[in-house]
């Protein structure tokens, strides 16, 4: 239903991981916050964590908390919804080539061109996957409570249609070593 939530390492800052969550098919890409993870993100292994609750997304590099997005922080009065992922959601690894998608914003961000050449080789190592999933099954709705939390700047929020009540675990968190 167009909601992700995201850890991003894009190649022209190695020691950088980015943050991100969509919600509801709006890609608001303001809501990209960068974390110094402080070494080669190529060169060694790191614990990344999403710790996505009813009410809040947590991130953590090697066990330190870097970024929270609290559900109630994301109320858009203009609409009398939070944009705060909610729905049924898959979890994915991939590498692609950003630098060369021919979209000029992605090229910007990824770094273009992406250096190509005959023994060019790209890879993503991930050391392991855990995913841990549990609590009970009834969720708060995406219709605001009855009385809304203070209204934040209507620009930071997308004009998104409420989404369907469809919505996360109680607790869902995965680890991934990446190198």
């Amino acid at each position: 239903t167009g909601d992700e939530i995201d850890f991003e390492w894009v190649g022209k800052s190695p020691n950088e991981v980015q943050t991100n969550f969509y919600f509801n098919n709006v890609l608001d890409y303001t809501k990209m916050v960068p974390y110094n993870v402080g070494g080669n993100t190529a060169a060694e292994y790191h614990d990344y964590t999403i710790d996505w609750s009813p009410e809040a997304l947590v991130w953590l590099v090697d066990g330190k908390v870097i970024r929270t997005v609290n559900r109630k922080d994301t109320f858009n009065p203009a609409t009398n919804t939070y944009a705060y992922p909610t729905s049924k959601s898959r979890i994915a690894f991939s590498i692609w080539d950003g630098g060369n998608s021919g979209a000029q914003g992605t090229q910007e961000w990824s770094g273009y061109p992406t250096p190509w050449g005959a023994n060019t080789m790209y890879q993503m190592l991930v050391d392991s996957v855990q995913i841990s999933c549990g609590g009970d099954t009834t969720h708060p709705p995406t219709t605001p409570p009855v009385t809304p939390p203070v209204t934040p700047p209507s620009s930071v929020y997308p004009t998104a249609v409420p989404s369907s009540p469809v919505t996360p675990p109680q607790k869902c968190i995965t680890r991934p070593k990446y190198y």
